[in-house]
């Protein structure tokens, strides 16, 4: 994303050195990295319920941490330039240190505008009493840079419950009904895929590998999926059968609404694929008949 040459042009060798002894201890500090990956998990929640409400592929955005730079931690990047985000789960100052975080935000707009970069900043700490304090004593060349709070240390039914964008993107993100669970089981889902990336991902990937598994739990970033004719056709024939399309995922229900499901695989996997396929070929005309094909693939 920065190479080292550009990076020696705006600071030096020493500033070089700099850049490259924050990223490794980035990497190694387990209680700001825990507090890191929530925060960008967070983040990629809310551009992935933006992408779906709006239709987007999500191929033009994605997501760094630990970025070889002076603003380092977090990384969003889009058609609109990028966010650098500086995270700080303990203390925060402007000024104190070896290597002031006023100066860190001072080299990354000197590096950015250096490099032809649109950049928007922010620093984001724990709790708000240390964004206040922040606020206040921020430097008047630094007033572009957003400070803000993020309880990141929270049970995640806590943070759910304490963030209402988080638990509204949440539950855009899932087929199912937007119950406490289905969020949850989103949240640690997006979580945990974001966690074992090599934190350089497109939001398309990282929702691709969320949503490619069995649970219908997160929504792909696809476009609408279509029947075919002939599966249509196929599926107006079961007696008593109405199925749906919705966020990519099969639904249907039967026997006067006694019967209600969502396929376990999203439409565009492969398993979904076999089943209209046996579908089309075994042509079932009752209930029984097409929940056993249903069953034996998704």
């Amino acid at each position: 994303m920065y190479s080292d040459a550009s990076i020696s042009a705006v600071a030096g060798a020493n500033g070089l050195d700099y850049a490259k002894n924050k990223n490794r201890g980035g990497r190694s500090s387990a209680k700001g990295r825990d507090f890191e990956i929530v925060y960008g998990a967070y983040r990629i929640v809310l551009e992935a319920a933006n992408a779906l409400r709006d239709g987007a592929l999500g191929t033009d955005i994605s997501f760094h941490d630990q970025v070889l730079c002076f603003v380092d931690d977090f990384v969003a990047s889009g058609p609109g330039g990028r966010t650098l985000a500086q995270l700080k789960s303990g203390a925060a100052s402007w000024t104190g240190g070896d290597h002031p975080l006023g100066d860190d935000f001072r080299l990354q707009a000197k590096l950015d505008a250096t490099c032809g970069v649109a950049a928007n900043y922010e620093l984001v700490v724990g709790d708000d009493a240390r964004r206040d304090a922040l606020l206040i004593d921020r430097p008047t060349d630094l007033s572009a840079v957003s400070v803000v709070s993020f309880p990141g240390e929270l049970e995640d039914l806590d943070l759910i419950s304490r963030l209402d964008d988080l638990a509204a993107a949440l539950a855009e993100l899932s087929p199912r009904d937007a119950e406490r669970v289905v969020r949850e089981q989103v949240w640690r889902m997006l979580l945990g895929t974001w966690q074992g990336s090599r934190g350089d991902q497109t939001l398309a990937s990282i929702i691709h590998a969320a949503g490619h598994g069995p649970g219908a739990i997160v929504a792909p970033l696809s476009p609408p999926y279509i029947l075919s004719d002939e599966a249509k056709k196929t599926l107006d024939k079961v007696d008593g059968l109405r199925f749906n399309i919705h966020k990519n995922f099969f639904t249907y229900d039967a026997l006067g609404w006694m019967v209600r499901g969502i396929a376990d695989y999203h439409c565009y996997t492969p398993q979904f694929e076999a089943f209209v396929t046996e579908l089309t070929t075994s042509q079932p005309t009752d209930f029984l008949s097409f929940w056993a094909v249903l069953k034996a693939h998704i």
